[in-house]
């Protein structure tokens, strides 16, 4: 066979099959297979299993029987095909059938399945529904059980709510039934005592049982008890402060509304005196004028602000030059600048009269002579080099800055000796200065003779007016171990920034109302009925347009309401614009917690850790709890005034407890504007701001000519009323602009033209528009571009205004000829104002004005913040001030430079300048602002002040000492405490401690400070057993440097005392109280923040009284010897004061104001020493000189004759008090009229002491006539037409007139008869 296969066809069908064996080991590698096929098996299918066997498709077949030879066995069984087919049939069949049951067996198993899906499907349906039912009613249980919280947390609400006014309801019952149980007993009195007295009575039995007492007493003496002054408003010898330390007041008037005349009126020839500004004096809340003449008290009145005019002649202008270049003036700015003041030196050497050069902004020598006038009007200091030359302005100078107002301000001069011809011009003007008594005169040959002379005149000034040193800035040459103030620790520093701002709002209200009627009496009586209403009251809400006289009204009534009601605690704050620091929520509302605090006694006042948190949620819940507790506890009432509440960043969320009910005693003004009200607080009851009448337009209009002393034309008076007439112009801004105008028209400085342009103007927007393009008109193109519009954009665009320094200094092209001009202008037409040492927009419907007409968009605003960016950051790098900080820091973060704030805010000296300047929470606000963890702050902070420790240390610092580190440590310590990081705090201020010790003594005063602070530390940690050795300690070393009866002493023994109390040893603590109560009364008129100021002065004083014998010497005298006053130490005092008269009558002569002022205090020495007739004869000298040097009608001559009066009254010299009561009243006739409410208190003083003379026919027709003038010029329900009738009752009783007596008393008491008496006359 061959190597392929063979299949041969034989007689039996049979097939040999040859198939190679490739896995055999034949050598052919093939075997043969014999096969038989089955008579039934075709052929084709036989072939085909062969095949299939041959390709490996039959693997379980029987093994064929091989043979060699081709040939095959029959009798093989593979080959029985029949048996084989049978028995897989049967397997088949078998397998079959297998198959089939199993089949059957799946199908029966899928029918089960199926149904058991069919079955398991429904039941899953029926979860489904079951689910989606009780899904509904779990959303059903749960909107059940929000709505049932809802309602419970309302009932709650409701049911405090309820709680709340059932309190005060209970409250306000209990008063008034403790009210009337009272007034019965008085009423009963009363009967029991004029039955007892036979005097007949009718029903209303109102007669004073008390007064009766005292009328049948003075049949019996000589004198008797009148009605006077209420003793809380009588003015002393040496005003507010010495009437609060002593607590009896010595009143020199005997009408209730003549006591405030002498305070202005000693406020009028004392302040020529001053070598500060007046209008900074006019400003101030205390009447320290009397006593401080000539020293402008900037710790006490508020003034930041120190200007000095520089004027030379043409030949001196290069002395003067060399002043201003002098090193040591940029220093002593910049120490100015560090201490919060402003030093600003005005001086016209762009004038042609100096470099012959002709300022554009002025347009003729008659202009340049009105600009030096209102420049050096402006100043309290006048400089001049005078030469051997006079210029063209120089005469214009001098008589403005000293020869028309001798004594006005301080004036300065320096005559230059040369060997060169004087002229006659010159040698009349150095006789002139020579012969003026003008004693600050020195010569000098050098020019930098002079200069050094100037400087150290001018340092000398600064030391006395801000306690300011050029070493306070060169802190590398002052020892550490220098002398130590001793004064109380602020526990919350304040910013004072803010607090002059918020003075200086009253004040200047409070002169702008004065003669301009705004139409507020209807407000003025509304207002009025918040506070008298019993019961509770809703807060009044004052609503009103821009421009509509808001802050006006409320400044001007609070005034009232202080003067009418003096034992209503007043809480107040002013918000000025969304910009300032102000109308920040967290220093509102600590400000209103501060202020409620000062009202209570040391003892008594929370720590000041209750509200030293930077917590809004907290503040804001504190405020209302203490307002409900301090009037559950005491009697007098709180008003509660916010000027532009609307302004006040989230001002609804944080003052949403204003619409629940106060307590009874709690009552809330605030003031909104009208688009800008919160929608909740609309409801609330509103008084809406009117426009003005017609007749108050033109009084308006009058009173505004009649301060710049021009007449205005009928035809101007007719167009100005005509156009006010809308709502949109009948308000007093576009009033007050319009009049403006009007006499700006009558001056001839606007044309008429431009007038009735102006009546075109619909709103005070559009007026401003033209005013603005007058102003760059009148200016020219070439100012207005490179001066006026830059100062409007950096105007804008800064946060709270710029000082003069500094506008001069951001703008290089800006002269002080121009820049005075400019002001001038823009002053007047209501564009500017100044404020606290600030140039700033004047209202803010002018601001937005600016905005819009000179930044207009984010790009200019961006470019003129970069442009300032720049500037500060200059400044910056030269000195670090409070000032440059405090702009730097917000327009960074205006600009988002995430970077550099973070750069600025991490300095440990800036953060120190605005912490002590009361701007802790300011400096949280940017560290949230960059994201920072408080702990985070803290190291930041430490690692900071390690680095700048290690400079000062090693001397490679000389801007910082390690006293300068010691107080920054301090100032860590203590923030670090407000934010709750105990342990980083004492970490701090033992650090703090530890280089206090080191640099200074263990003994020394300052290591207190550190030592107070760190246990005020341990104990609000709680921590009292350390907290009390270190109060000890700070105690002890108080002592020591300033007695046991310093109010810092009863500082300190008042945390002892919390801390006692908190250890449970509350005998200790009685014992400590009683003696810190007694050091406040010693102390009782200076509070904490005064006392500091007036140490820190006194100190600057006596280093200035160790000089030689001038006339600052003796103001320096003269003002030590208030302090002392002050004080109690009447010894000390006595002998300032004579030092003081010893050293003017010496300098000035006997007939000189200055020589009054000492005899006047002198005076109030005696009179506090109880030597009233040594008191009266210095009064009596004070009286002759002032009659001698002013004007007879001056009123500080008046005032003088009431003390004088009052005097001889004290020291029973009545006849004479009598005669000076007559001359005061003729003169007071003469001043104000016959019928003027002065002259009827007049007529109450002279019956007064007729009374006392027991001349009681003279004293009815006084006090009758009195009686008409009060009911003519105040009303019959006036306070003083009661009292009147009241003087007037016990007259007549004493007469014997009982029944007119009676009748009298009755209308004194509110009632009215209704059988009138014929003996009635009243």
């Amino acid at each position: 066979m061959g190597s392929t296969g063979s299949i041969v066809a034989g007689q039996d069908n049979g097939v040999e099959v040859n198939i190679p064996n490739e896995a055999s080991g034949q050598e052919n590698g093939r075997f043969d297979v014999s096969m038989k096929r089955h008579h039934s098996q075709p052929a084709s299918n036989f072939l085909q299993m062969i095949q299939r066997q041959k390709h490996g498709d039959v693997v379980s077949r029987p093994t064929a029987n091989i043979r060699s030879s081709g040939s095959f066995d029959p009798s093989s069984s593979i080959f029985a095909l029949p048996e084989a087919n049978d028995k897989i049939r049967k397997e088949y069949e078998t397998f079959k059938f297998t198959k089939d049951q199993e089949i059957q067996a799946l199908q029966r198993k899928e029918q089960k399945l199926d149904m058991e899906n069919n079955r398991l499907r429904a039941e899953l349906q029926a979860l489904n529904r079951q689910c989606q039912k009780l899904r509904t009613e779990r959303d059903i249980a749960m909107e059940s059980s929000y709505e049932a919280t809802e309602r419970a947390t309302a009932l709650e609400q409701d049911r405090q709510k309820i709680q709340r006014q059932f309190k005060i309801f209970r409250e306000t019952k209990e008063s008034e039934i403790q009210a009337l149980l009272h007034a019965k007993m008085q009423l009963e009195s009363q009967l029991r005592g004029l039955r007892a007295h036979g005097v007949a009575t009718g029903d209303d039995h109102n007669f004073s049982s008390n007064n009766v007492a005292d009328v049948m007493d003075t049949s019996m003496r000589t004198t008797s008890e009148w009605w006077a002054a209420p003793e809380s408003e009588a003015t002393s010898l040496f005003g507010s402060y010495a009437q609060l330390r002593n607590g009896s007041h010595v009143g020199f008037a005997e009408s209730a509304a003549d006591i405030r005349e002498p305070v202005r009126a000693e406020s009028g020839p004392d302040l020529s005196l001053q070598s500060g500004d007046k209008q900074a004096w006019l400003t101030t809340s205390a009447n320290l004028s009397s006593v401080l003449p000539l020293a402008n008290t900037t710790e006490i009145c508020g003034s930041t602000l120190l200007r000095c005019y520089l004027a030379a002649t043409p030949d001196t202008v290069n002395d003067l030059k060399c002043f201003i270049n002098h090193p040591n003036i940029r220093l002593l700015q910049n120490a100015c600048e560090k201490e919060g003041y402003h030093l600003t030196l005005i001086h016209f050497t762009d004038l042609n009269d100096y470099n012959q050069e002709q300022d554009e902004c002025i347009s003729d020598d008659s202009e340049k002579s009105e600009i030096i006038k209102l420049a050096i009007k402006r100043t309290s200091m006048f400089f001049m080099f005078v030469g051997n030359a006079v210029g063209p302005y120089t005469d214009v100078e001098c008589q403005e800055g000293h020869f028309n107002h001798p004594g006005w301000k301080s004036s300065y001069f320096y005559l230059k000796q040369s060997t060169n011809v004087e002229n006659n011009s010159c040698t009349t003007l150095r006789k002139q200065i020579i012969g003026s008594n003008c004693k600050r005169v020195a010569s000098y040959t050098e020019s930098e003779d002079g200069c050094q002379l100037a400087v150290n005149n001018l340092m000398k000034a600064v030391q006395l007016e801000f306690g300011v040193k050029l070493s306070d800035l060169n802190t590398s040459n002052v020892s550490d171990s220098e002398q130590h103030e001793v004064s109380c620790i602020d526990e919350m520093p304040s910013d004072e920034h803010m607090e002059q701002l918020q003075r200086e709002i009253i004040s200047t209200c409070d002169k702008m109302l004065i003669g301009q009627p705004f139409g507020f009496e209807k407000c003025y009586e509304r207002l009025d009925e918040v506070v008298t209403s019993p019961g509770p009251v809703p807060p009044l809400l004052i609503s009103g347009t821009k421009g509509s006289g808001k802050t006006l009204l409320l400044s001007s009534w609070l005034q009232r309401l202080k003067n009418s009601s003096p034992d209503i605690i007043i809480l107040q704050h002013f918000i000025t614009g969304g910009k300032s620091i102000d109308s920040d929520p967290v220093i509102m509302l600590r400000r209103l917690l501060t202020q409620l605090r000062q009202h209570l006694p040391l003892a008594n006042q929370p720590p000041v850790q209750t509200f030293s948190t930077f917590d809004v949620n907290r503040l804001r819940e504190t405020l209302p709890r203490w307002l409900e507790q301090f009037t559950s506890r005491r009697n007098n009432r709180i008003l509660l005034v916010v000027d532009s509440l609307d302004l006040l960043k989230d001002a609804q969320r944080n003052f949403h407890w204003l619409l629940d009910p106060l307590h009874v005693g709690v009552r809330v003004v605030i003031s909104v504007g009208v688009d800008s009200c919160p929608e909740e607080w609309r409801h609330i009851p509103t008084l809406h701001l009117e426009p003005l009448s017609i007749q108050s337009v033109k009084l308006l209009l009058n009173h505004h000519a009649k301060s710049r002393d021009v007449s205005i034309p009928n035809t101007l008076e007719r167009d100005v009323v005509s156009q006010c007439r809308t709502a949109t112009t009948c308000h007093p801004l576009y009033v007050t602009l319009l009049s403006v105008v009007a006499c700006s028209v009558c001056e001839k400085n606007i044309s008429e033209n431009f007038f009735q342009t102006c009546l075109r103007s619909r709103d005070p927007v559009e007026l401003y528009q033209l005013l603005l393009r007058s102003v760059e008109h009148q200016f020219g193109s070439k100012i207005t571009k490179t001066c006026l519009k830059p100062f409007f954009q950096f105007l804008a665009c800064s946060r709270n205004g710029l000082s003069e320094t500094e506008i001069l200094s951001l703008l290089p092209d800006l002269t002080w000829c121009s820049w005075i001009a400019i002001h001038r202008q823009l002053s007047t037409f209501c564009v500017i104002k100044e404020s606290v040492g600030l140039i700033t927009v004047h209202n803010s419907e002018i601001a937005a004005v600016l905005y819009d007409r000179y930044v207009s968009n984010d790009v200019h605003l961006k470019r003129c913040r970069q442009k300032m960016l720049a500037w500060l950051q200059k400044r910056y790098e030269v000195v670090v001030t409070p000032r440059n900080s405090d702009m730097l820091l917000w327009l960074l973060h205006k600009e988002e430079d995430r970077e550099k704030l973070g750069e600025v805010v991490r300095s440990p000296m800036v953060f120190h300048l605005m912490y002590t300047r009361g701007r802790a929470c300011e400096i949280v606000r940017l560290w949230n602002y960059l994201n920072e963890e408080k702990r985070t702050i803290a190291q930041e902070y430490a690692n900071a002040l390690k680095l700048a420790e290690s400079n000062a240390s090693s001397g490679r610092s000389d801007d910082v000492t390690m006293n300068d580190v010691a107080q920054m440590y301090q100032s860590l310590g203590r923030f670090l405490k407000d934010l709750g990081l105990m342990e980083e705090a004492v970490a701090a201020l033992q650090k703090s401690l530890e280089i206090l010790e080191n640099i200074l003594d263990p003994d020394h005063p300052a290591v207190a400070d550190s030592l107070h602070h760190l246990a005020s530390v341990y104990s609000q940690w709680g921590k009292h057993s350390h907290a009390e050795p270190l109060y000890r300690q700070a105690l002890e070393l108080v002592e020591c440097a300033v007695g046991r009866d310093h109010l810092r002493v009863a500082q300190e023994l008042s945390a002892l005392v919390r801390t006692a109390r908190k250890t449970g040893r509350h005998e200790v603590a009685d014992g400590m109280q009683q003696r810190m109560v007694s050091i406040m009364r010693k102390n009782s008129s200076l509070g904490s923040s005064n006392l500091k100021r007036l140490l820190k002065r006194a100190v600057r004083l006596e280093e200035l009284t160790l000089g030689d014998e001038t006339l600052e010497t003796a103001q320096a005298l003269n003002d030590l010897g208030v302090l002392y006053q002050m004080q109690n130490n009447l010894d000390n005092a006595e002998s300032f004061f004579k030092r003081s008269l010893k050293t003017r009558e010496k300098l000035v002569g006997i007939s000189h104001a200055d020589v009054a002022q000492s005899y006047h205090n002198l005076a109030a020495v005696y009179n506090e020493k109880k030597q009233f007739k040594k008191s009266a004869e210095c009064m009596n000298a004070a009286l002759k000189i002032r009659t001698e040097v002013m004007a007879d009608d001056d009123v500080s001559i008046i005032a003088t004759m009431k003390y004088l009066a009052f005097l001889y009254k004290k020291s029973k010299q009545y006849a004479k008090s009598a005669e000076m009561y007559k001359s005061i009243l003729e003169l007071t006739e003469q001043k104000h009229g016959p019928d003027s409410v002065p002259a009827a208190n007049a007529m109450i003083n002279l019956a007064v002491s007729q009374c006392q003379q027991e001349e009681l026919d003279g004293a009815l027709p006084l006090y009758e006539g009195a009686l008409s003038i009060y009911r003519k010029n105040l009303g019959s329900k006036s306070p003083q037409v009661y009292q009147t009738l009241r003087n007037i009752a016990v007259l007549l009783y004493q007469k014997g007139e009982m029944a007119g007596a009676a009748v009298a008393y009755r209308q004194s008491m509110g009632g009215s008869d209704t059988k009138p008496l014929s003996t009635s006359r009243w």
